[in-house]
């Protein structure tokens, strides 16, 4: 190919990219297209308005409802919605009505109380006791109400709260400010003071008058008779006196040393050997290590079962389970129940280990007591 020809061709490509250029800007740039765009764009305006008004006067509501008072298909409310939400004008909640959360509006977290009847379980239980008592420590609740108290995000917030070198954690409800909560808490920690008041008696001076008795020298002789009986009686019973302690003396050298011959000594009674974490099979030892979990005392080690206790970390701090190993391929009813009972009567939550599968009565047993109840399976 000639150098000319090459030069032609190039040419001949730059227009047809110039004209196509030049008609697809025509195209945008057409009244049709430009209406039908604004036209949209104030549509999807003018919804989101509408839900930003029906939140304002409804408060927190589902999509359904707003779907059905705005005559917008749920799937676009709830497109709208989260778009809203990612746009923090609008907020989600924690809680969930049915399989859905509630939208509603920054400073209206309060009036999500409108809905406290969809709580269930310990839940609803943990959800009175900070309700009624408006800030609540951590460390005196029982560990099924901590930790349904951690899943309550909407109502209860956390406070941290120093004391020396520990950080003590509380709990108020949504009602409670930050500042009020704080002033309870310092109440609480402050010692009742009983100030007792002390009067003390007025100081009554007397003078009293000396009398001046003469004495007569009969008295006087009587007076010194006495003395010198006294005087005698004295040197008749030093004898007496020495020769009982002698007696006590010679006494105190027979009685044997009872002491010195162990008679008193209790018997010392041999402590229990404690039981090493090692003995707890490795595939638990692991399962735990990838939850982050950690063994911090072994209560009870059998064939194929172990009793132990877990200290591991929710993000708020940390907490201590019964965990409870059993090696089994089945997991039965029976088998959480009786866990369930002896985390109880140790007052807290249990933590159940198995290589083993749930049968459906397990399963249902475990979702009905899954504040207090965790399953690993190795």
């Amino acid at each position: 190919m000639d150098y000319e020809e090459f030069i032609k061709n190039l040419k001949e490509k730059q227009q047809t990219t110039q004209r196509n250029n030049l008609t697809s800007y025509q195209a945008s740039n057409r009244p049709g297209t430009n209406n039908e765009m604004r036209k949209n764009t104030e549509k999807h305006q003018e919804t989101k308005n509408k839900i930003l008004k029906h939140l304002e006067n409804h408060g927190p509501s589902l999509p359904v409802r707003m779907s059905k008072e705005l005559g917008v298909d749920t799937l676009f409310i709830s497109a709208f919605l989260s778009e809203l939400a990612s746009q923090r004008t609008v907020r989600i909640s924690h809680q969930k009505v049915g399989s859905s959360p509630l939208y509603y509006l920054p400073g209206q977290e309060e009036q999500l109380m409108n809905y406290e009847e969809y709580i269930k379980g310990k839940e609803k239980e943990a959800y009175e006791i900070i309700k009624n008592k408006g800030v609540i420590k951590d460390q005196e609740q029982e560990p099924a109400i901590r930790v349904a108290i951690r899943n309550l995000k909407d109502y209860a917030h956390p406070i941290t709260n120093k004391v020396g070198e520990k950080q003590e954690l509380y709990w108020r409800f949504i009602t409670i400010k930050e500042e009020e909560a704080r002033e309870r808490i310092t109440k609480k920690q402050e010692p009742e003071r009983e100030e007792t008041k002390i009067t003390e008696p007025e100081k009554i001076i007397e003078e009293k008058k000396e009398e001046t008795i003469t004495p007569e020298p009969r008295i006087e002789i009587k007076i010194i008779e006495k003395e010198l009986v006294r005087e005698e009686k004295k040197e008749q019973e030093k004898p007496i006196i020495k020769e009982e302690k002698k007696k006590e003396l010679h006494k105190e050298r027979k009685e044997p040393k009872t002491k010195e011959l162990g008679i008193f000594d209790e018997e010392k009674k041999p402590e229990k050997e404690k039981i090493e974490i090692t003995e707890i099979p490795e595939e638990v030892r692991k399962a735990l290590g990838r939850r982050g979990a950690e063994i911090t005392e072994v209560i009870e080690v059998k064939k194929k079962e172990a009793t132990m206790i877990i200290k591991t970390s929710n993000g708020l701090g940390m907490i201590e389970y019964l965990g409870i190993y059993k090696d089994k391929k089945r997991i039965s009813y029976e088998d959480l129940a009786i866990a369930i009972q002896i985390s109880q009567s140790k007052k807290m939550p249990c933590l159940f280990i198995s290589p083993g599968e749930m049968n459906k009565k397990a399963e249902e047993y475990c979702e009905q007591w899954k504040n207090i109840l965790v399953i690993i399976k190795t």
